[in-house]
Formats: C-alpha cells, sequence, structure tokens
C-alpha cells in the first residue's frame, strides 16, 4: 500500500479522531516504532480500552491486552478479515500517511456486518448442512470448532480406515482406526507425512502413491480395489481399497479421500464356507454313487431271481422285491434332488 500525505499535524490528532467518532469510526494512530500516538473515543469504547493508558504504548503489547483477535501481523501487514466484539464488527482499514514529514500508520475501524446478524445466518447455514444449529457459540472459531467436532465424530465411527490426502499424496488427516493402526498418538499427527512415512515397505508405498495418481491424472475413482495391507510388524490383511478424487467448487482436483475396508475375517469366513461346499458335494457325490450302486444291484439280482424261479409264490415275491427296489430308487432320486434344489448344489453322478 502507498504512503498518503495529508494535510494534519500531530496536534489535529484529537480533532481528527472526533470527527471520526461523529460517523462510528474508530481510528489508532501509530508512530514509526508501532507506538500508539493517539485512539479515538469511539475506539476506546469498542475495544474496551476505557481504563487502559495507551500512550506512547507499543501496538502489538496493547492489542494483546484486549484480548481480541489479532488485525495486524507480526510484520505490520493487515489481517483481512472482520472483528467480532459481542453484537457488532469491525472491518479494519491500514492507512501509511506522512504527518510532520514522518510515517504513521492509521488503523481505521468501520462497522461491518452486524456480528448478531452475522452468526445468526452462520448458524442458520451450518444447520442446513449438518442438521443442527450450535449453541452458545459467540466467534467464528467456536463454529468452525463445532462443524470440525461433528464431522470428526461422523468419520470416527465409520468402521473402516478413512483417510484424506492432498494432491501431492501428503496426508491431510484420518479417523481413529488409521491412527491406531500405524501406532501414532492422535489423528492430527498424520498430517504432513505420506506413504513412505508410514510404511517400511517400500514397494508397497509405491503401489498406494501410484493408486493416488492415477486418481489424480484420471479424475475418476477407484472403487473396491483387491489389495493386502502390510503392517510394519508384517501382519498381512485383505482390504478393498476406494480412492476418491475431491474437487474445490470450480472443479479443481485438491486430493482424495480413501476408504480402506478390512475384509481378512470375511475372506476366511469366504474360504471356509466354500471348504465346508465343498465337502458337502463331495458327500452328496459319494452318497448317491454308493445307494445307487447297492439298489441297481439288488434290482438287477432280482430280476435275475424272478427270471429263473419256477415256483409261483416264489416269483410273486421276487417281483415285490424289484417293485420296492425301483420305488427305493426313486425315493433317493426325489430326495436327492430336494437337497439340490435347497443347497443349489448339484451331485455328481
Amino acid at each position: 500500500m502507498g504512503t498518503r500525505a495529508i494535510s494534519l499535524t500531530s496536534k489535529d490528532f484529537p480533532i481528527y479522531g472526533d470527527a471520526l467518532s461523529l460517523v462510528d469510526v474508530s481510528v489508532l494512530i501509530l508512530n514509526q516504532q508501532m507506538e500508539l500516538e493517539y485512539i479515538n473515543d469511539v475506539a476506546k469504547v469498542k475495544l474496551k480500552i476505557i481504563s487502559i493508558p495507551i500512550k506512547r504504548m507499543n501496538f502489538f503489547n496493547f492489542w494483546e491486552r484486549t484480548k481480541l483477535s489479532p488485525i495486524l501481523t507480526n510484520n505490520g501487514d493487515m489481517i483481512p478479515a472482520l472483528l467480532h466484539i459481542d453484537h457488532y464488527s469491525l472491518h479494519w482499514e491500514k492507512i501509511e500517511t506522512l504527518v510532520d514529514n514522518k510515517n504513521y500508520t492509521f488503523l481505521l475501524g468501520k462497522n461491518g456486518y452486524p456480528a448478531t446478524t452475522f452468526f445468526k445466518e452462520l448458524g442458520l447455514a451450518i444447520r442446513k448442512e449438518i442438521g443442527y444449529e450450535p449453541q452458545g457459540k459467540s466467534t467464528v472459531a467456536e463454529y468452525i470448532g463445532e462443524i470440525t467436532n461433528y464431522f470428526t465424530s461422523v468419520i470416527d465411527k465409520i468402521p473402516c480406515y478413512v483417510y484424506w490426502k492432498s494432491s501431492e499424496s501428503e496426508y491431510l488427516g484420518c479417523n481413529i482406526l488409521v491412527a491406531e493402526y500405524f501406532g501414532l498418538k492422535s489423528t492430527t499427527d498424520i498430517i504432513g507425512k505420506n506413504d513412505f512415512d508410514l510404511f517400511k515397505d517400500r514397494d508397497f508405498a509405491k503401489d498406494y502413491q501410484e493408486q493416488d495418481r492415477q486418481v489424480f491424472s484420471t479424475g475418476k475413482p477407484i472403487l473396491q480395489f483387491p489389495s493386502d495391507l502390510k503392517s510394519n510388524d508384517g501382519t498381512v490383511n485383505k482390504t478393498l481399497v476406494s480412492k476418491v478424487p475431491i474437487a474445490d467448487l470450480s472443479g479443481k482436483i485438491i486430493g482424495l479421500v480413501g476408504i480402506t475396508l478390512d475384509v481378512t475375517e470375511l475372506t476366511k469366513a469366504k474360504e471356509v464356507a466354500e471348504s465346508a461346499n465343498q465337502a458337502k458335494t463331495e458327500f452328496l457325490a459319494n452318497m448317491r454313487h454308493d445307494i445307487r450302486t447297492s439298489l441297481s444291484g439288488i434290482v438287477g439280482f432280482s430280476e435275475i431271481l424272478k427270471e429263473q424261479l419256477s415256483d409261483l409264490r416264489l416269483k410273486e415275491y421276487a417281483q415285490n422285491l424289484v417293485t420296492s427296489a425301483h420305488a427305493l430308487h426313486g425315493l433317493m432320486d426325489e430326495i436327492l434332488e430336494s437337497i439340490i434344489v435347497s443347497t443349489g448344489e448339484i451331485p455328481l453322478l
């Protein structure tokens, strides 16, 4: 910002300050050493520093005593933000001026967005996003903290490994499960790390980052990609990895969110079930084969016996034996058929 020359002397500061008070504008005047030379009555009331002696006080020491959010950086640059104080807010402007051929800094605090209205609209906007309006909050930081806590709580309840990264594949956050898996003290400890920092197996870390590059280059998600998750103690878990790009409002990809689902137990259960189904199939096949073989023998020998007998009564007995064998054979087929329908297994002949 350039330096302005204005028609004032340091003796005119009170007149200038009173004039700004009439239009409800706060003014703080700093000398080259960043010491307070003057502050008008409106600023004293709004900043609640009526009882604080300020003449020649270092501005940063003075502002620290107000316990308000900073409006200048340590280098003296303006921080572009509304300063909220109770039921009102101030928008600050910094002007470099020449007074009596000396450099002065004028800080002008003009009424900005009414704080009560601002926080009411902020609360309503939050309600629209998360379903409820935070209560008892009086600063933007408190509202941000409430939103952060809400979404952090939601993410931590998800029974999967959840994490998100920047477009440079650096971790920006994770849920509790991820932090516990890597032995981190908190979820914030992962911020700034990459896969090579977290995994001892460099080939595995390289594969993970290759997935990231694929998402960033194509803009398309990777969904349920089978992967062996190798922990640093050598444990291998079966997982399904999904990575989805995150874009800003302009559509530019700025990172990704990853969800890794541990399916180790599910995989084991599937293997056990497949083994049980195979054993069942073999049992049904063997049972059908063995019973068929026995029944076929009974039917065959009954037919031979019936043909060779001359006694009519014995011949009738033999016929009954043949009929019973055929009936048992048909009953066995019906039983096995019902097993096939209920299990979906087809016994081998």
